[in-house]
């Protein structure tokens, strides 16, 4: 792995937040891993929210707000998108033939392109364009 960017989505925060999460002993050796590796992480606002509610719903109210406080006191990056960022993306929903494309998916890929972010974080089904790739750990 040449570089030492990954995008996090959200299923890789409450995949690590949550221990009953079947691969949630996964999910921690990414997180050591990214932290003894000096991985630069990002996301997004809306991940953040994303993973807020779902830890709000399928946990407790204070589990979110220490989500939250970790979040913001941490070294991951949370980038904004701007306007033209934005037009790509919904132009890349509708162009896309894939039906499973979801606007935050979309944006995820768009920004990982601009700051040429190579590896998404995730635990669930993501669509990865612009050459993007699935982080895994090394063997």
């Amino acid at each position: 792995m040449g570089s030492k960017k990954v995008y996090l989505t959200e299923s890789a925060f409450y995949t690590f937040i949550d221990r009953s999460d079947i691969k949630h002993q996964m999910a921690g050796a990414f997180f050591r891993y990214f932290a003894q590796d000096g991985y630069h992480l990002y996301t997004s606002p809306s991940t953040v929210m994303y993973t807020y509610e779902h830890i709000q719903t399928y946990m407790s109210q204070s589990i979110g707000r220490d989500f939250l406080q970790t979040l913001f006191t941490s070294a991951i990056d949370i980038v904004y998108v701007d306007e033209p960022m934005m037009k790509t993306a919904v132009k890349l929903v509708i162009t896309t033939k894939s039906a499973n494309l979801t606007l935050d998916q979309a944006l995820s890929n768009i920004v990982c392109d601009r700051l040429q972010i190579p590896y998404v974080c995730t635990f669930k089904y993501f669509p990865y364009l612009f050459g993007l790739r699935e982080f895994t750990l090394p063997y």
